[in-house]
């Protein structure tokens, strides 16, 4: 008969691709147990595997599990061919979820005229970032001199067999930092009268605007 069904680590459990998976279950019997083996569909069909014991406690090892549900049970017998069965034990592991970091140099407030690069990357090979800069698809890394304004970044990957989809924000500001210039200063009349009025004119131009 069984005891001690146990699945490590426990089920449900998260994606994890080091992770190393171990099912075990105490099987005891009045003669002696004298085969014991493990049915699952680790692999994608239901197939029997070879186990090993340590005294009464017999397991089964695996690594590499992908996410999804799985199930599983083990079957032992004794010299006179009495079998006997688990029930069938649901294995569950869910999407880890990714982690996506923004990443910009040289800062993420910069003056006009400034070049910036702003790099999305994830902690996992089997997601691909992707990223935008105010809804639109840029490359990655996004290289760009960009006008006074701010633009948000937005970098996601779409769902994969192991990770759900993921997600990072940020905003990149620039600030104007061209001062105006003034040129063709002219004071009409010239030279004057004390007391007369005169005219002070110059053309002042802004990469922005002029505010006064």
């Amino acid at each position: 008969q069984y005891s001690s069904i146990i699945a490590m680590p426990s089920t449900p459990t998260t994606y994890d691709p080091n992770n190393n998976y171990q099912f075990n279950v105490t099987w005891i019997d009045d003669t002696l147990v004298s085969n014991v083996l493990m049915e699952h569909n680790f692999n994608g069909n239901l197939a029997n595997f070879t186990v090993s014991n340590v005294s009464n406690q017999y397991y089964y090892t695996i690594n590499g599990l992908s996410a999804g549900t799985y199930q599983w049970r083990m079957y032992a017998t004794d010299p006179s061919n009495n079998l006997n069965s688990t029930p069938i034990q649901a294995y569950i592991i869910n999407k880890a979820v990714p982690i996506l970091t923004l990443a910009v140099n040289p800062g993420w407030t910069i003056g006009s005229g400034t070049n910036s690069e702003v790099l999305c990357t994830a902690n996992t090979a089997q997601v691909t970032p992707v990223l935008t800069r105010n809804g639109i698809s840029v490359s990655n890394p996004d290289n760009a001199t960009l006008s006074v304004g701010t633009y948000t970044y937005i970098c996601n990957n779409a769902a994969t067999q192991n990770y759900t989809a993921g997600s990072a924000t940020n905003n990149l500001t620039v600030y104007d930092a061209t001062v105006p210039t003034i040129a063709n200063n002219t004071a009409n009349p010239s030279p004057i009268d004390v007391g007369s009025n005169i005219t002070i004119s110059a053309n002042v131009n802004d990469n922005v605007a002029v505010n006064s």
